[in-house]
């Protein structure tokens, strides 16, 4: 057994002892109602506790979170919880009240629930964007200062605003007062509105979890609380949107105004150079990517198998070695992806094919496929959609649109010169080393994240 294991299983003894004796004192020794068991009271007290506290533990999970994630001890994060408090007796008032509920009381109070969450949350954002943000990086008591401003503000705000005056959920009432017993009448008796409330904390909590472990906002959460520059370093900045095409950065400068574009990069010097520029027997035509992409090779499938029964021409495709193709597989030689064969793998490729259909996910992609072959310096053919159509224009290379272009475009390349095919294999190489290589755009990616000179 490690030694921090062990330190750890003494600890948690250490600390159940401990619970033990309180219990035990509070049982035999602390006063107790009268008519009341010992035990059923020492229990009750418990639930009751733990009921109370799962509301307590809402609150410190976010104040926590906040504070873990940025460092900064955010004053106003319980006044946040208190306009939310409002806005959701505001929907309970116009809706009718507890006594004369104007909708069915479950639809009352997930309106409730949604309205106070979604106001509170935009109290939040607005917070954050012009309190907190553009201190970010200034000395840790400028933040606090802001926050406790913040406070204060929210605060006074709401006494001007509602008063002084004390205002009651009566949640008895919009419920019910009943609940369960555990042991008999006599026993540990549970509202229903306790019930409620432990069950919400703790699908809150859950999805909390969920969140933080399981999705990529959450990685980026954990990213920035461990080491914020290195998150920065890594892209993780919640301050700037880097956008690969000129497409996806005008659609996040709708939401954004700081928007950087940077293009999809390679890195020419991982990959084999193609150096035999002779057409192989058969011809080999080449495609590289995931499982999920290789559906847009079956709109080309009429092309390929005129192609096929002209030229004898076979595709070799980097991907899943399962078969997804259908009748388009005996066509097909699959060479399983793996980090070494999509670096050595292209170059052995007569003719590099990128097919896309026209789509507003499709003109949002960022052309990586086509750099690949050009950084292998492989002639290849592509859709000209989206960047594709900047990066054929650049590369000199030719773009296909409908199945016969894509047929008459193979056709022209297979059957070229050696010469001609290696003056375009090379012309593309020496424009993706210039234009869309790491190194061309390292001075870039570090403005943009913060560890260099500020971008234009």
């Amino acid at each position: 057994m490690s030694t921090n294991l062990r330190t750890q299983l003494q600890n948690l003894t250490g600390l159940g002892v401990v619970l033990v004796a309180f219990m035990l004192y509070a049982v035999y020794f602390g006063p107790t109602p009268a008519g009341t068991s010992p035990w059923v009271f020492f229990f009750q007290l418990t639930v009751n506790g733990i009921i109370l506290g799962s509301l307590y533990a809402l609150i410190a999970l976010g104040y926590t979170m906040v504070y873990g994630i940025l460092k900064l001890l955010n004053f106003a994060h319980g006044d946040v919880y208190m306009i939310g408090a409002f806005i959701g007796f505001g929907v309970l008032t116009l809706l009718g009240g507890p006594l004369t509920p104007a909708i069915p009381v479950v639809l009352l109070v997930l309106c409730m629930f949604a309205v106070a969450m979604i106001g509170s949350g935009l109290l939040g954002l607005a917070i954050e964007r012009f309190a907190y943000r553009p201190l970010r990086d200034a000395p840790r008591i400028a933040p606090l200062i802001s926050a406790l401003g913040v406070a204060f503000f929210l605060e006074n705000s709401a006494l001007l605003l509602f008063g002084s005056q004390y205002r009651n959920y009566d949640g008895f009432e919009l419920i019910s007062y009943d609940g369960i017993h555990i042991g008999g009448d006599s026993g540990v008796f549970i509202q229903y509105l306790g019930l409620i409330v432990l069950a919400g904390a703790l699908g809150l909590m859950f999805a909390l979890v969920v969140l933080v472990r399981s999705t990529r906002l959450g990685k980026a959460i954990r990213a920035v609380s461990f080491d914020r520059e290195a998150a920065a370093m890594m892209g993780i900045d919640t301050d700037r949107v880097i956008a690969g095409s000129p497409l996806l950065a005008d659609w996040a400068s709708e939401h954004n105004s700081d928007v950087v574009m940077i293009p999809s990069c390679v890195a020419p010097d991982a990959y084999r150079r193609k150096t035999d520029y002779q057409v192989a027997d058969p011809p080999r035509l080449g495609w590289i990517g995931s499982v999920h992409n290789e559906a847009y090779l079956r709109p080309l499938a009429p092309a390929l198998r005129e192609v096929h029964r002209r030229t004898g021409a076979r595709l070799t495709l980097i991907s899943t070695s399962r078969p997804t193709l259908g009748d388009l597989e005996p066509l097909i030689d699959r060479v399983p992806w793996s980090e070494e064969t999509q670096h050595t793998g292209i170059a052995a490729f007569d003719v590099g094919i990128m097919p896309l259909p026209d789509t507003p996910y499709t003109r949002g992609k960022a052309g990586y496929k086509l750099l690949q072959y050009a950084a292998a310096g492989t002639p290849a053919i592509a859709s000209p959609i989206g960047v594709n159509r900047e990066i054929l224009a650049r590369l000199g290379m030719p773009a296909a649109g409908d199945a016969g272009e894509w047929v008459d475009v193979i056709l022209d390349l297979i059957t070229q010169s050696a010469a001609a095919r290696a003056s375009l294999g090379r012309h593309a190489l020496g424009v993706t080393q210039q234009y869309y290589s790491y190194d061309a755009w390292l001075l870039r990616w570090q403005q943009a994240v913060g560890i260099g000179e500020s971008h234009d």
